[in-house]
Order: structure tokens, then C-alpha cells, then sequence
């Protein structure tokens, strides 16, 4: 993704872009469990949500998942996960 050219500024380094990765997945496990997650770092802003209601058959869980730098959309997801169960 070329965010310089969609930003009109400098590109994260790879080593931002990784943490951001993994600030959304722990904020999707956050919103599995608690309903959302909000997590700021360097100009980026991770949003997830839990999506009301589940699937009928398997309980599938949707997230969305908002991915901001500099206050720009780079991403917007909306994922269909099923919860693990350990009882």
C-alpha cells in the first residue's frame, strides 16, 4: 500500500506498520471480549467493534475493524470470527 501517494506525506517505517498490525489484532481479541477496543500509536488509531447479533448456526461474531493514520482511513474491515470456548 502506497500511503505516502494517499497521505501526501511520509510513509510509516515497516517497523510502525508491524506494530499496527498487531495493536489490531490484540484490539479484535479485545472486542471479541469486551465489545470494543480503542488503541492509539504514533498518528495511527486502531477502532474495533463488536457487531450486534451472531449467526443463528455457529455463533460467529462480527467485528469491525477501523484503521486510521494521521486521521485517514487506511482500512476497514468486517470480520466474521468464531469464539474458542475452553470450559
Amino acid at each position: 500500500m502506497d500511503l505516502e501517494g494517499r497521505l501526501g506525506g511520509a510513509s510509516p517505517s515497516s517497523e510502525e506498520v508491524r506494530m499496527a498490525r498487531a495493536i489490531a489484532v490484540s484490539a479484535v481479541s479485545e472486542a471479541l471480549m469486551r465489545g470494543e477496543s480503542h488503541v492509539s500509536f504514533r498518528g495511527f488509531r486502531v477502532d474495533a467493534a463488536r457487531l450486534p447479533g451472531a449467526h443463528q448456526m455457529r455463533s460467529v461474531v462480527r467485528v469491525e475493524l477501523v484503521v486510521r493514520l494521521d486521521g485517514h482511513i487506511i482500512d476497514r474491515e468486517t470480520a466474521e470470527i468464531l469464539p474458542l470456548h475452553f470450559d
